[in-house]
């Protein structure tokens, strides 16, 4: 039996139930619901890392949505939904940082804050993509807890509410992993500053 189509007046969680019961075709009335929001988190995810040459943050969202190309996800929540294509932008962030970088041998290592932007243009963007995506991946390793959280918070750009939703804990715990994981990150990025300065 075909199940309805979507309608314009159900929301985004109930789209996201509908998709994970395997109705396939509310995928693109999901992603018209959420665009907007979406296209919010690409803006921010590039500020983050002070803009790219080449990529604005309507491309670095589409890129993102044909990395995904409608396949099954377990979305379980819109928390859950937009941490996932936070993800996925994330990914297609550092993929693109890596093809500039490789047409553009030669350029120097920088090391940058985890707030600082305006890097301007050259290989320096790249690199800068790829120093965050290097320290965020050791902080995988080192406490994969701490380190979703510190990805939800500031490129899902989730309230500590739907943080501790999302990830099954309680606020405190929240707060707790969020301060490990922002001093070690600082400390890691003026590890290399100075390593580079030297």
């Amino acid at each position: 039996m075909n199940r309805p189509a979507a309608s314009e007046t159900e929301s985004l969680t109930q789209l996201l139930h509908r998709w994970r019961s395997g109705d396939g075709n509310v995928y693109d009335a999901i992603i018209s619901q959420a665009y907007d929001e979406l296209r919010r988190i690409a803006h921010q995810r590039m500020n983050r890392v002070g803009g790219l040459s080449g990529m604005s943050a309507t491309d670095l969202l589409h890129e993102a949505l044909i990395k995904i190309g409608g396949e099954p996800k377990d979305w379980q929540t819109r928390a859950h939904f937009f941490a996932s294509i936070s993800l996925t932008l994330r990914s297609v962030l550092v993929d693109f940082s890596r093809e500039q970088q490789a047409e553009k041998r030669g350029g120097d290592f920088v090391a940058i804050t985890f707030t600082e932007s305006n890097l301007g243009d050259g290989p320096a963007q790249y690199t800068a993509v790829l120093d965050i995506d290097h320290e965020l991946s050791a902080l995988e390793l080192l406490d994969p807890r701490a380190s979703e959280i510190l990805h939800l918070v500031y490129f899902a750009n989730l309230t500590r509410e739907e943080v501790a939703a999302v990830m099954k804990m309680s606020i405190p715990t929240v707060d707790r992993e969020l301060r490990f994981a922002r001093g070690w990150l600082k400390a890691a990025l003026q590890a290399k500053r100075a390593a580079l300065d030297t």
